[in-house]
């Protein structure tokens, strides 16, 4: 089967593709004044990133008491004299197609990517947090238009949530730190390490983090559901078994594009969608944090829930880098429904027969898309007071209404 995708203009380009030069070129760029030049490179830079990062823990040795961790904190300086956290962490990007291809091309466009994305962090790359060589990439991003996702890991320090907050502004020449913060993502909400406990976290870091979430220009609480869930089988969901192909799948590249609404017809794949464990768990931890430090909630109108498929094929998950990667996997997907309704499988041990239909599979190869739905929090209801770990029960099942999706997608 072949798949074309909502968009295709995102996915055309192959990691594996060699690089193919311009028929034609533009000899005289040399000679155009700077400003234009810087301009010209600034407009070739995408203009929203959704960058997730794991903050690790360090390899230096633990410190007997918090206080002697504490007492340790904020001494240093950096190369512009604001004080940093010197922190026992390591940022680790889980995103791909981050770094600007521009940093290569000349020293003109390699000014253009580093003023453009003024924050510049040290970061590890995707696969190196064994490298004891230390983290010597560097995380440029702008605070105006990217979202940054902070996720702790499993072995990380709670407290360097702030740490990192806290950083990103000390490291922004203008001293505006991460005004777009998403939370969730790959975790359960009880592996959200939300709220903090104020009393964990240095002092300056306290003050960085109401700062930063007093003038956060929008936050994002991401809820990604495993590929099955796409899958729906009644015997769980208590409704007729169904393939929701519309669900947007999870893709690990950075930029992104938003249409205001889905333009695809997908008013019935919204009458019931799995969304795996409660999303209004995310939105629960989220609110817990702003109440331990006292902040005064986000509007609602700043706020947004984004929905998407993790792609799971087997043990472990795919990585959707390019269009070569969800072409493979949506072939196997499709043979995996298609094999639950052959003869002894589960589907057809229960009574299922196959619900596709000639429109539906035209649907299968022309209608898929890579990215996430966009929801406001409206769209969820009222958000029990509980902790958020006591909403991670069993999968929930609900209906999002069509004019509340917008598709945004991953290139």
């Amino acid at each position: 089967m072949e798949f074309s995708f909502l968009n295709d203009r995102h996915t055309q380009l192959s990691a594996c593709n060699t690089f193919q030069p311009p028929s034609a070129q533009f000899t005289y760029f040399s000679e155009l004044p700077t400003e234009l030049r810087l301009r010209i490179w600034e407009l070739a830079l995408p203009r929203q990133r959704l960058l997730t990062l794991d903050i690790v823990a360090g390899r230096s040795e633990p410190t007997s008491t918090q206080r002697q961790r504490s007492e340790a904190l904020y001494q240093t300086r950096d190369a512009r004299g604001n004080v940093v956290s010197g922190a026992d962490y390591v940022l680790r990007m889980r995103s791909t197609g981050y770094l600007s291809p521009l940093v290569r091309v000349n020293s003109d466009a390699n000014r253009a990517v580093s003023g453009f994305y003024r924050v510049h962090m040290p970061v590890r790359g995707r696969r190196d947090l064994s490298d004891d060589s230390g983290a010597t990439l560097c995380l440029r991003f702008c605070p105006e238009t990217d979202t940054i996702n902070l996720h702790v890991d499993r072995d990380g320090h709670d407290a360097s949530f702030a740490d990192v907050v806290h950083d990103a502004a000390a490291c922004d020449p203008m001293g505006k730190g991460i005004l777009h913060m998403a939370i969730g993502g790959y975790s359960m909400p009880s592996e959200i390490r939300l709220p903090l406990d104020p009393i964990s976290v240095h002092i300056r870091a306290q003050n960085a983090l109401i700062s930063t979430l007093n003038n956060l220009h929008s936050v994002t609480l991401i809820d990604i559901v495993r590929g099955s869930a796409r899958r729906m089988f009644s015997s769980l969901q208590e409704y007729d078994v169904r393939f929701n192909r519309s669900m947007p799948l999870w893709s690990t590249a950075a930029s992104f594009s938003a249409p205001q609404t889905d333009p695809r017809p997908i008013e019935h794949d919204l009458d019931l969608v799995c969304l795996g464990w409660d999303p209004r768990a995310i939105i629960r931890a989220w609110q817990t944090l702003e109440t331990a430090f006292g902040v005064s909630p986000t509007p609602a109108e700043r706020m947004r829930v984004l929905v998407a498929a993790l792609p799971v094929a087997g043990p472990e998950p795919w990585e959707i880098v390019n269009r070569e990667d969800v072409c493979r996997f949506r072939a196997q997907e499709e043979a995996a429904w298609a094999r639950n309704f052959e003869e002894g499988r589960v589907y057809n041990r229960y009574g299922y027969a196959n619900p596709d239909t000639e429109e539906s599979l035209l649907r299968a190869r022309n209608l898929n898309a890579v990215g996430f739905w966009v929801f406001p929090l409206e769209a969820f209801g009222d958000v029990p007071m509980v902790r958020s770990a006591m909403m991670a029960g069993p999968e929930v099942t609900t209906t999002l209404f069509s004019s509340e999706a917008r598709n945004e997608v991953r290139g």
